[in-house]
């Protein structure tokens, strides 16, 4: 299995690239919508990917980053989702956002995803809420649903489901807490929760 590669973009489209790497050109494909997440023509870069295979078809799939594709192989888990949707899927969400969606059973989310019809995201939550249940712990699990909380202030909501977010993607409760409070400590300022997610992940991968 090829986990990444690593090399110079020579090619690039709205839907695939070629990425030269000792003399070999691989061409990897995306969807549209995740055109602007991959590098420029001339540019090097680690591109992770998965190889799908099919009887008449053999397909390298790309992504900027480890926790999209992951997102993707986990989609491929449910029954009916292919490669086509699994790669808009993840052109369209953050894999932080799309656990959120689906533990939260916020099928209005889901099905705002281009192709995700109320059929599939009902089926999405149905096979992938348990899963990702399973990964993450009783404490996080109480947070992200529990943002309601009267008396609760919408900062320490963000800063709560920051830190639960993290916990669904694998870093540990005192890597999220310090991650997130790293974030604020820096910018000082109110953060939308995507946004706050994203430095706090940019954060950690710095260290």
């Amino acid at each position: 299995m090829i986990a990444f590669i690593e090399g110079k973009v020579c090619e690039k489209n709205k839907d695939g690239l070629i990425i030269l790497q000792q003399g070999i050109g691989y061409h990897l494909q995306f969807d549209p919508l995740y055109a602007a997440k991959m590098p420029g023509v001339g540019e090097t870069a680690r591109i992770y990917t998965y190889f799908h295979v099919r009887e008449d078809a053999l397909s390298l799939y790309a992504f900027a980053a480890p926790e999209e594709k992951q997102l993707f192989e986990l989609l491929l888990t449910v029954s009916g989702i292919g490669p086509k949707l699994a790669g808009t899927i993840v052109a369209s969400i953050d894999p932080d956002e799309f656990a959120l969606a689906i533990l939260n059973s916020d099928l209005k989310r889901i099905t705002s995803i281009k192709g995700v019809g109320k059929k599939t995201g009902e089926r999405l939550i149905f096979e992938l809420k348990d899963k990702l249940a399973k990964s993450t712990d009783k404490k996080t699990l109480e947070n992200l649903t529990s943002f309601s909380q009267v008396g609760a202030s919408p900062e320490s909501a963000i800063r709560l489901e920051a830190i639960a977010a993290l916990r669904v993607l694998g870093y540990s409760e005192q890597e999220a807490e310090r991650a997130v409070e790293r974030v604020y400590s820096i910018t000082g300022a109110e953060l939308s929760l995507n946004e706050l997610i994203r430095q706090a992940l940019k954060s950690m991968a710095t260290l």
